[in-house]
């Protein structure tokens, strides 16, 4: 691989941001490093927001067109989808109840650090609440994808493709270019409110498990 693919991995921006991230907390100014937590503020905001709006774009015509191939089978085949579903999640609570205690048992003082105390304060906040919660989302796709394969709308089927498009373009041209910076400013806040190595040494166990 060479450099020019390598920069533009996001898996590379990523770490390129947390290591600024880190090294930037221990001289930036605190006006300076607050202009970063207003964006992380505003930007975790907007996450919020856009979140259930994705799922429900992506889920939505997703089943739809599981159904489509699916014909008879369409009640079995989300069935499979949804348990297999389930059942990933089972694993991984299994594995996390089982392993994360032997894991973090020399981090009990993580849970012991207030991040709030003394944390950077943004210039300004806006709220931006989400037009439904995630659940709601997650039934309200599920509900329209197999009632679009069972009557074969086809003008609603293009119509949640067409909205498909547009959030993966938002989250091409907006959410991921924006993400290191994200990200630069949590490990930024971390480092200046004290307490990173000890979040960092339990994070980098947690991480590796998963």
């Amino acid at each position: 691989m060479d450099i020019k693919s390598m920069s533009s991995s996001l898996l590379f921006r990523v770490i390129v941001a947390i290591i600024l991230g880190i090294i930037c907390s221990l001289f930036f100014p605190v006006w300076l490093a607050e202009i970063f937590t207003t964006f992380n503020g505003l930007f975790s905001n907007f996450l919020g927001f856009f979140i259930p709006v994705l799922i429900f774009s992506l889920i939505a015509p997703a089943i739809a067109g599981l159904g489509r191939g699916a014909g008879k089978w369409l009640g079995i085949v989300a069935a499979i989808a949804y348990a297999s579903t389930v059942v990933s999640g089972l694993i991984a609570y299994g594995a996390s109840q089982a392993l994360y205690p032997w894991l973090l048992k020399d981090h009990q003082s993580v849970a012991e650090i207030d991040l709030d105390a003394g944390a950077l304060q943004p210039y300004f906040n806006i709220e931006m609440p989400p037009p439904f919660e995630v659940m709601t989302a997650l039934l309200l796709a599920f509900c329209l994808g197999l009632g679009m394969a069972v009557v074969k709308s086809d003008t609603l089927f293009k119509v949640t493709r067409d909205l498909e498009r547009v959030v993966m373009k938002t989250i091409t041209a907006f959410v991921i270019p924006l993400l290191p910076l994200f990200i630069f400013g949590i490990f930024l806040g971390m480092g200046m409110n004290g307490g990173l190595l000890e979040i960092m040494s339990a994070f980098g166990k947690v991480l590796i498990l998963a």
